[in-house]
């Protein structure tokens, strides 16, 4: 289970100024607020790095999926600039086998 808190710009209605998830300890989950890239920029930034590592790993910077459809892992609401097309992604997909993440797919 993972908790959002989300800060609204008291200005300009609507608009986020913060977003912070923690797990149920309270522990913030940096992989929720952290600027991802693909396509290019920083290496140590990829998203993709996240293949071969396990499951472990992935609960531990990004919590608990925010679904899961049998070995697909997916969370929403993430920051993930694609270099290459120059936009901003939100979702991404981790697939799952033997408790190892095997691809690592950007969902548009």
């Amino acid at each position: 289970m993972t908790n959002t808190v989300v800060v609204y710009s008291p200005k300009k209605l609507g608009t986020v100024l913060r977003r912070a998830a923690f797990d149920p300890n309270g522990k913030p989950l940096v992989g929720r607020t952290h600027p991802w890239q693909i396509n290019g920029g920083e290496p140590n930034n990829h998203i993709m790095n996240y293949r071969g590592k396990p499951t472990g790993v992935l609960i531990t910077v990004f919590g608990d999926p925010d679904r899961k459809t049998g070995n697909l892992w997916i969370y929403n609401k993430l920051r993930i600039r694609d270099m290459q097309a120059r936009m901003i992604r939100h979702t991404v997909q981790f697939t799952v086998e033997n408790s190892v993440v095997t691809a690592v797919v950007v969902l548009p």
